[in-house]
Parts: C-alpha cells; structure tokens; sequence
C-alpha cells in the first residue's frame, strides 16, 4: 500500500495505527509524530531529523540508516525494531525505550539520554560520545566495542553485561550501578568512580590506577590481579571480594572495609589504610610495608607470611588474627587482644552454653 504525505499526515492526526506501509527513504524532517502508533513499517533510509516522536509506538519497524538527528523522543517505544546504522546526533531522548532491538553501529553522538532504557538490544560498535546521560538503563544487551567516550552517564545502570571491549575514555561514571558485568581487562584508569556498584561484577585484570573509588562497592567482586596502584576510595567497600595477586600500593584507602576479602598476596605497599576493616580476611603472603595502619583491625584475619616491614602501627587490632610473625602483636601500636571483643566472646559463649547445654 503507497499513500501520499497528506494521507499519512490524516492518519497520524486522526490516532489511526498505521500498519506495513513503506516510507523508505521519504523526507519527513520536522514532522510532528507524536503518539502514532507503527507496526511494520519500513523507515529505511528515512530522513526524520528534527521529527517529533514523543510517545509515538514502533514495532517490528525497519530504520537501516535512517536519520534521526535531533528529533524528540520524550517517552518514545521501539519494540522489536531493526535500526542498524541509525544517526541520533543531538536527539532528545528523555524515557525513550528500546525492546530487543537490532541497533547495531548507530551513532548517539551528544544525544539527551535521560531515563532511557535498553533491554534485550544489539549495540555493537554503537557510539554514545559526548551523550548527556542520566539514569540510563542497559539489561540484557550486547555492547561489543560500543563507544562511551567523554559520555556523562550518572546514575546509569549497566546489569549483567559483557563490558570488556566497551571504550569508556574520559567518560564520568559516577554512580554508575554496574552489577554482575564483566569488566576484565577493562581500562578505567584515573577515572571518576565515585559511589560505583561494582557487586558480584568481574575485574580480573582491569586497571583502576588513580581512579577515584571514594564510597564504591566492591562486594563479592574479583578483582584478581586487577591494578589500584594510587587509586583514592575512602569508605569503599570490599568485603567478600577477590583481590588475589591485587596491585594497590600507595592506594588511599582509608577506612574501607575488607572483611571476609581474599587478598592473598596482593600488595599495599606503602599504601594508606587507616582505619580500614579486615575481619576474617584471607591476607597469606599479602605485603603492608610502610603502610598506615592507625586504628586498623584485623580480628580473626589469617595473616600467615604478611609481611610488615616499617608499617605504622598505632591502636591496629591483631584480635586472635592468625600469624606466623611472633613479633607483629608485640609490636609498638599493636593491639594482640581487643578487651571489649574478647568480653562480647566470653558472654556469647556463656549464653550458648546456657541455652544449649551439653549432654551428658
């Protein structure tokens, strides 16, 4: 079925669903589109810069290399679309959605992506440099090679994805949540990844060198033989974290918290870890030389052949840690046994034997 720019503009006008038509490569810059409803129709080749598509419905549409450059979007929905090789320079892209759609190597370049949302979507070799992005939500969706670079994604969501060949140069993660991904070898060095959600992520290898990690969470992720060399994370949060063979000296970690952590034989050489949490950490072979250990408490960490050579010790509990160095209890500033956590011992076991005593 053909019909002509008046009919279409009748259709659209009158909330009429538009269904299997073909407008390849038909000019529709600037029109106003907004609230339609599309079901198989071939874009394909399109000019819609500057269209409004505000709440306007696409699905199972065709868009390879149509241009939607600048054009609104507030609220738009693309179900089941092919959109390879689609340009949305400068578009306005506000809770803008995208369903199991094929969108590979489309270019976002300084697009507004607030709210916006992709599930179930193809992105490879995508391009989102320079997007303003906020809140933005990407689950089950390939983003081989896609390109972030210099993009702000604050408060982004990256969920169980395969992140490993992402670019991400120069590009502000703060608050990014990145849960379950697979960040391996990945290259964030000296970024900004303040207040990050790095849970159950995988980091094996990647660099974090002088990376601002201040406030993020690190749990039950691996890190294994990953770079921290300089990185600033105060607060940050390890616990149940893999950071075996871990390259962190002269890190800025004060106060962060490594309990139940594996770091054997990770190295904080000359690191600050002031006030830091390691209870039951797995710390064999670990290096702490010259770091800053004030107020430090490592109860209950199996420390067998740490090495502290010149490490400041000032209040650093050693409550019932395991360690194969005579001297490192005995040593200036520390603490062999903590007072108040070995009272809290002896009630708990005066309670568990009077609630379940033994049989005789």
């Amino acid at each position: 079925m053909s019909l002509t720019a008046e009919q279409l503009r009748e259709l659209v006008d009158n909330g009429v669903p538009i269904l299997k038509l073909s407008l390849r490569e038909w000019d529709l810059r600037d029109w106003n589109l907004s609230g339609a409803v599309f079901e198989g129709v071939d874009f394909s080749g399109a000019q819609m810069d500057g269209a409004r598509l505000d709440e306007s419905v696409f699905s199972d549409c065709r868009f390879d290399h149509a241009r939607l450059n600048e054009c609104y979007a507030h609220s738009g929905f693309f179900n089941s679309c092919v959109m390879t090789n689609t340009q949305w320079r400068q578009a306005m892209l506000f809770q803008a959605k995208w369903h199991e759609c094929d969108v590979r190597d489309a270019d976002f370049d300084r697009a507004i992506m607030e709210e916006t949302v992709f599930i179930g979507c193809r992105l490879n070799d995508s391009r989102y440099t320079r997007v303003q992005g906020r809140e933005m939500t990407f689950m089950k969706t390939d983003l081989d090679r896609a390109d972030f670079s210099q993009a702000q994604l604050y408060k982004s969501t990256l969920f169980g994805l395969d992140l490993k060949n992402v670019c991400f140069a120069q590009a502000s993660l703060v608050n990014v949540i990145w849960l379950q991904s697979d960040l391996g070898g990945q290259n964030l060095q000296g970024q900004d990844l303040e207040r990050g959600v790095f849970t159950e992520a995988n980091l094996d290898g990647a660099c974090l060198a002088r990376a601002n990690v201040t406030q993020a969470a690190f749990k039950s992720a691996s890190l294994k033989s990953a770079d921290l060399r300089q990185c600033h994370g105060q607060f940050a949060i390890f616990a149940d974290a893999d950071l075996t063979r871990a390259a962190c000296a002269h890190a800025s970690l004060a106060q962060s918290v490594f309990a139940d952590a594996s770091v054997e034989s990770a190295d904080f050489t000359g690191a600050d870890l002031s006030m830091s949490i390691w209870h039951r950490a797995h710390a064999r072979q670990c290096l702490f030389d010259r770091t800053q250990l004030d107020h430090a408490d490592f109860s209950y960490a199996d420390l067998y052949q740490a090495r502290f050579h010149d490490a400041r010790l000032n209040r650093t509990r050693f409550h019932r840690a395991i360690s194969d160095d005579l001297n490192l209890k005995r040593r200036t500033g520390a603490v062999e046994k903590d007072p108040e956590l070995y009272e809290a011992e002896v009630w708990s076991e005066t309670q568990r034997m009077v609630h379940f005593p033994s049989d005789e």
